[in-house]
């Protein structure tokens, strides 16, 4: 997926989400009561905004992470099927199975598409630490979101809730754990970001700010869009779109730091 294609992705499910928001305020403003097509209605967008979010989370993966590009189509694959399985579910008459199944699609989403986001932050300069929350994270979060389905599918009470209740802390506690970590290493290690494997290397910028050694990028999209993108991700961009000329011939640069210092320069050839 291009990059104007995930930008088109994430506003479509913003402004699906944004949708349902606003009918139901207006159903508890106007008083009346919510029946059964409206909530249908209601409960199938904030699937599909939901859904879209984590099909988001796997294509994304598939542009900073190529090759973990499998694990991002399935990802994306298992939240077209958990929609079909929930709107399915909403909509007719299904039993307590069709909601089951509905449910485990859910939580696979849920658990790919956030598998996607904690392996896209992954960088280069990333201690063992870090390395070691992440995938301690990881494994937790399907751990906990295997034993979420084996108590959905069950009849009985086959899985333990101290058990469970534990995997769910240790999931929290990582992902709260992970971002703050990756906000100090840098400071404790000083190190400048390495340049990228083959292709263009670190260039130097405009303004002694951009006069160190960074990380070059090729942005699938126009430069316009990759603007739009870190916006959109709140991430501070320090200049651009400029004129540069890479490996491919004359371009046109974004750079911006990622949320640990690190300088990124991504250039755009169309």
């Amino acid at each position: 997926m291009r990059g104007d294609d995930l930008q088109g992705v994430i506003k479509l499910s913003v402004g699906v989400l944004c949708a349902a928001a606003f009918v139901l305020i207006l159903i508890i403003l106007s008083g009346s009561e919510l029946d059964d097509t409206s909530a249908k209605a209601i409960g199938t967008a904030v699937a599909l905004a939901f859904l879209s979010l984590t099909a988001v989370a796997g294509s994304h993966l598939t542009l900073r992470q190529p090759q973990l590009s499998l694990l991002g189509f399935a990802t994306i694959a298992i939240s077209g099927l958990a929609f079909l399985a929930t709107a399915a579910a909403i909509w007719s008459d299904f039993d307590g199975d069709g909601w089951k199944s509905a449910g485990s699609c859910l939580i696979l989403a849920f658990a790919g598409g956030h598998t996607c986001v904690l392996l896209s932050g992954a960088g280069e300069r990333d201690g063992d630490g870090i390395k070691a929350v992440r995938y301690g994270t990881i494994a937790a979060l399907w751990l906990l979101a295997t034993l979420a389905i084996a108590e959905l599918s069950s009849s009985g009470d086959d899985v333990d809730p101290q058990g469970l209740g534990v995997v769910a802390v240790l999931y929290a506690l990582g992902t709260v754990l992970l971002p703050l970590l990756r906000r100090t290493a840098p400071a404790a290690a000083g190190d400048p970001a390495p340049p990228p494997g083959p292709g263009p290397g670190p260039r130097p910028g405009r303004g002694d700010e951009l006069q160190v050694d960074h990380v070059c990028l090729v942005w699938p999209g126009s430069a316009e869009s990759a603007v739009e993108a870190l916006a959109g991700s709140g991430a501070q961009v320090l200049e651009g779109p400029v004129p540069r000329n890479g490996a491919r011939g004359a371009g046109r640069s974004v750079y911006y730091r990622e949320p640990d210092g690190s300088l990124v320069e991504l250039i755009a050839y169309r």
